[in-house]
């Protein structure tokens, strides 16, 4: 399964200590979970590890990680129903570290 290579991929990063190769893999993982999402949506399990993901990838990453995390995140709130939460997680964005051609696009989001 391909979260399955994802989890693996992550563990043999933390394993090594590397946080930026564990942040991607972190982000993969997420992404591969909500990738998977059915037409239901996922259940609270899926829900929370890929939750858990996005979390890691924020602690772990550089700014750029931590912006697509940010914004994952705020992605899947909004497709739950919790527009409060993806604002917030919007706004959390450190935007002044995030790449100028990347910042215009997380500026747009919060913009009302």
């Amino acid at each position: 399964m391909l979260v399955t290579g994802f989890e693996e991929a992550k563990g043999i990063a933390h394993e090594s200590s590397d946080s930026k190769a564990e942040a991607e893999s972190s982000l993969n993982l997420a992404r591969a979970i909500d990738l998977s999402r059915g037409k239901e949506g996922l259940d609270e399990t899926r829900l929370h590890h890929l939750e858990s993901a996005y979390r890691d990838a924020v602690q772990l990453g550089d700014a750029s990680q931590r912006a697509a995390a940010h914004n994952g995140w705020a992605t899947t709130l909004l497709r739950e129903g919790d527009a409060a939460g993806a604002v917030q997680q919007l706004n959390a964005i450190d935007l002044p570290q995030v790449e100028p051609a990347k910042r215009a696009v997380y500026r747009y989001k919060t913009s009302p």
